[in-house]
């Protein structure tokens, strides 16, 4: 179940954190709520005219579960989530995500629209300059990405790179699901409109972008396993070398995108032609612009 994380009866809000209950309870006034949403006590009510609390329920949220991951939608009537993530979950389906586990986990919170933080993800133009002294030196051409565009700005692109390591250099071996491929396999595809999920032969890290304020935003990276290496001799220290490498590479798009959102608020600043490494940038805008004005 998912729910609106506000009280029926004021809108105070009843869960805060993270963790397990058997209960929700509002903090303000202790109504309380059993796990399906429904309210199951509200001191001092049974006077108010016209309150049934046998008709109360948390407004619910529709949710889907796939792969590990729980989505949801705000829609009233949203579109079925295997209709609308069929491609996604085809591009990705070959990563097993499903048999991978948290090894670590990076919150990025940034003065920077969460917009810019999706551009920056497909943008392959960037790569060669900005991440030259981390990653970029490890990447195949630039042209060599056969950007797929999907419904609803979705994108999808395997390329060529070499695991997310300083040296470029594995410190596990393919991921069991990944046998078949070869070393230099990488795939980047986009479910709009926030979740990035980002590939190598021997981890998974995904990004998921949530807007904060118009001009802040916070972003989730998680960097995933295959459950059984967590029994490895070493893997602790292994993981936390993909750990702070993936924050360096973080940090040198960091910089660039609150510079972007400096920039772009400026009033002399005019948009400048796109080149074609940023196919899945102009596709994404496409999808936004068709939202907003059909």
């Amino acid at each position: 179940n998912a729910f609106a994380n506000i009280c029926l009866h004021r809108g105070v809000e009843i869960a805060t954190g993270t963790g397990n209950t058997k209960q929700f309870s509002c903090p303000y006034h202790a109504w309380t709520y059993d796990l399906d949403g429904h309210l199951t006590s509200a001191s001092f009510m049974r006077e108010s005219k016209d309150f049934d609390p046998k008709a109360c329920r948390l407004k619910t949220i529709h949710a889907a579960v796939w792969a590990g991951w729980v989505f949801i939608n705000f829609s009233a009537d949203p579109v079925p989530f295997e209709e609308a993530a069929s491609e996604f979950m085809a591009d990705v389906d070959l990563l097993k995500m499903e048999g991978l586990r948290l090894g670590t986990k990076i919150t990025l919170d940034l003065p920077t629209n969460w917009k810019f933080v999706v551009e920056n993800l497909m943008d392959v133009y960037h790569v060669r300059t900005l991440h030259y002294n981390s990653f970029g030196k490890h990447r195949g051409p630039p042209e060599n990405y056969p950007f797929h565009l999907r419904k609803n700005g979705g994108t999808c692109t395997r390329y060529e790179a070499r695991p997310m390591t300083p040296d470029g250099v594995s410190l596990f071996g393919k991921m069991p699901a990944m046998q078949d491929e070869p070393e230099n396999f990488a795939i980047s595809a986009h479910f709009a409109p926030n979740m990035q999920v980002i590939a190598r032969i021997d981890n998974v890290h995904p990004l998921v972008m949530w807007p904060v304020t118009a001009t802040t935003s916070r972003t989730y990276v998680y960097n995933l396993y295959p459950k059984e290496w967590f029994d490895q001799p070493g893997f602790e220290e292994k993981i936390k070398v993909y750990d702070e490498y993936l924050r360096f590479v973080l940090a040198e798009d960091t910089t660039m995108m609150n510079s972007l959102q400096n920039g772009v608020t400026a009033s002399t600043f005019v948009p400048g032609r796109f080149s074609t490494l940023e196919k899945g940038i102009h596709h994404v805008l496409n999808d936004y612009l068709g939202r907003v004005f059909g």
